[in-house]
Order: structure tokens, then sequence, then C-alpha cells
């Protein structure tokens, strides 16, 4: 047992979703779970603007050293749903992504790293990842969450990428209550701007059931469906279509 743990400094928009996944990680008896609900519970929290550059969090570049080797190349920290390429990214739900959130360049701990046991691990370098930078906020009902939740995870085999990018937009989203329709929820009629020529398009997000793409009701589980939920107007998101091209849009308004 280590004699002094590392102080974990969390930005108040990730409370929520980190409670979430620590939820989700018993409920799937992942064997990360006790390790993160006990990092979460040690936490301190502070605004957003005020997380030193040089802490952890998710969306920020990492390099590290273990047993005070060679830095690592730096690999954007992520919430397992949008965990893709380990070459460049560290999901949460590793021992690696556990110990390493909320610590500062310089800190050290030890992380238990199957089969080899305890290593010791030190933050090298952090850096704002180009996700960090970018992505809009989200807003989803609290009515809606918990059935997007389970739609999510229900279309992770049949349609495993657009499974994984909505599960990522949940895990991030702030809740709000039914009085609040300030962002795009289910059933909204959204207009917005893809950046690809410049069109506007006006559709009506709906659940896989009521699509109808020539009618222009867009299902949730599809890339732009997926992209759109809990946007405000005026965000601007990057997304990738069945193909993988990276695309853009706009949002111009929500009724």
């Amino acid at each position: 047992m280590r004699a002094h743990l590392p102080t974990v400094t969390i930005p108040c928009s990730q409370r929520k979703p980190l409670k979430r996944l620590v939820a989700a990680a018993f409920s799937e008896k992942n064997r990360i779970a006790p390790y993160l609900s006990a990092e979460y519970r040690r936490a301190q929290f502070c605004e957003d603007d005020a997380l030193p550059e040089d802490t952890v969090a998710v969306g920020r570049e990492v390099s590290y050293r273990l047993d005070w080797g060679t830095p690592t190349p730096h690999r954007t920290l992520v919430y397992p749903g949008a965990f893709f390429d380990e070459e460049t990214q560290i999901s949460l739900f590793s021992p690696i992504g556990t110990a390493l959130l909320g610590l500062k360049v310089g800190d050290r701990t030890d992380v238990f790293l199957a089969p080899t046991g305890f290593h010791g691990l030190q933050v090298a370098s952090v850096k704002k990842g180009e996700d960090q930078k970018t992505l809009p906020q989200v807003k989803i009902l609290a009515s809606d969450f918990d059935r997007l939740v389970a739609l999510a995870e229900s279309a992770s085999d049949t349609m495993a990428d657009t499974a994984s990018f909505l599960r990522r937009e949940l895990e991030r989203a702030v809740i709000i209550s039914d009085t609040q329709k300030p962002s795009v929820q289910m059933g909204s009629r959204v207009s917005f701007r893809d950046h690809d020529g410049g069109r506007a398009r006006d559709v009506r997000l709906v659940y896989p059931a009521q699509s109808d793409p020539q009618g222009g009701c867009v299902s949730i589980l599809t890339p732009v469906g997926s992209a759109l939920i809990g946007l405000e107007p005026g965000a601007t998101m990057t997304w990738r279509d069945r193909s993988g091209r990276i695309k853009e849009m706009t949002v111009l308004s929500v009724h």
C-alpha cells in the first residue's frame, strides 16, 4: 500500500458523466469498477476554466512513464464509448486510464497491470487534445436519457460505430429538466447547415421506429442523428458519416 495518494482534480462538467460511468462499470461487472469508484470518491472538483493545464482530464493528451522509464507518446484519455484506437487513445476503463485521471505533471502513483503486478506510474506531460477544444456542449432531457442509453447498448453489436458515437455523446452530456428545451431533443425539428457545399437541411430527430429519411425524419441511430442530439443553435459539430468521411455541421435553429 502506498503511503501517499496524489490529489485527483476533475472538472465539474465531467462529474456527472463519471458518476454514470462508475455505475455502468459496476453494472457490467467490469474489474476496473472498484478502482474507478475509489478515485472518483476521493477527487476534488473545480470549475472547468480553473482546471490547471498540466492536469490529466478526459479529452486531454497525456504522456507517462512506467517504472520511471522513457515517456510514452501522447495519447488522448477518452470515455470507453469513444475508444477505438489504442495507439492514440487511453480508455478510462483501463488501469492506466483510471490511474492517470486527475493527476498533474510530475505526480507519481502505482498501477496494477496483469499479469506483472504493480508498476510505478508518473505523469510526464499533458496537453489539450483537439477534441477537447472543439466538442460543443450536449444537453439531454432527463426523460429521454435512460431510453437513449438502452438504445445505444442494444445497437452495440449491429451498429457498433454509431452506437459507440452515441454512447460518447451520452457520457459527456449534461442532463436537464423536461422544462428546459434549448437544444436538439428527441422529436425536435432542427435546421442545420452541412459545411460540405453549405447546404441547409431541415429534419426531425426521431427514434428508429419513426425513421423516414424521405419525409425528413432522421433516426438517432444514424451518424448525423447521434451528432445532432443535445446541440444548441450556433453549435458546430464534427462527425464521421457511414463511409468514414469527416463532416462538419452547424445548428441553425431548433423547434
